[in-house]
């Protein structure tokens, strides 16, 4: 049986990764969205 600590602790890990990777692409698409606006 897992300690329910590490289950946890994998929990908010994977979370805070996704998140991330969540943020990034808002921002890539935030970024080629104002590149597009200059280009036209």
């Amino acid at each position: 049986m897992i300690p329910s600590c590490i289950m946890i602790w994998k929990l908010t890990y994977s979370n805070k990764i996704v998140s991330r990777s969540m943020n990034e692409n808002a921002s890539k698409k935030q970024f080629l969205y104002k590149y597009d606006k200059i280009i036209m």
